[in-house]
């Protein structure tokens, strides 16, 4: 017992310490990927996968949901960080999700990329309208799914 107490003092006095020199930030931002949950949202089985397998390989963990409908479930009892959806799928379509999410005071502050095949200037407008962050239009690439993760997670915006 003595040496757990005596273990704490010198960790919380190194950790003083750290924050007293300007290292805090160090401490805190180191592998923040590990702690940062996303869920996949699209009816593809396949791209659910593939999403997935770069997302894990990044350090993120993933959550998948084969449409809208299923992703306000595993909203309702997950914590995300960032979302990725597609547009077009049963039952509730990425719009109509992320209309859904951005009127709940709750949900309206994650950010949300929405990966389609639609290349059409109005559903690109329509899915802006709706809140969504960044819009890519498939086929995207690793390369292009990191950078614009990176960049909605640090400032947000339309691409």
């Amino acid at each position: 017992m003595v040496a757990i107490l005596l273990f704490l003092v010198i960790l919380r006095a190194q950790i003083f310490l750290f924050a007293e020199r300007g290292l805090s930030s160090c401490l805190i931002r180191y592998n923040m990927e590990a702690f940062m949950q996303i869920l996949v949202v699209d009816d593809d089985k396949t791209t659910r996968r593939l999403l997935s397998l770069y997302l894990k390989k990044w350090g993120y963990k993933v959550v998948t949901a084969e449409n809208g409908l299923d992703a306000m479930e595993k909203i309702g009892i997950n914590d995300f960080d960032l979302i990725l959806s597609d547009m077009n799928m049963p039952y509730m379509d990425g719009v109509e999700f992320t209309k859904g999410l951005k009127n709940n005071p709750i949900w309206c502050n994650i950010p949300v990329i929405m990966i389609t095949t639609e290349m059409d200037e109005d559903d690109k407008k329509r899915a802006i309208e709706a809140g969504v962050d960044e819009y890519l239009v498939k086929p995207v690439n690793a390369d292009l799914i990191s950078d614009s993760i990176k960049r909605v997670l640090s400032s947000g915006g339309v691409e």
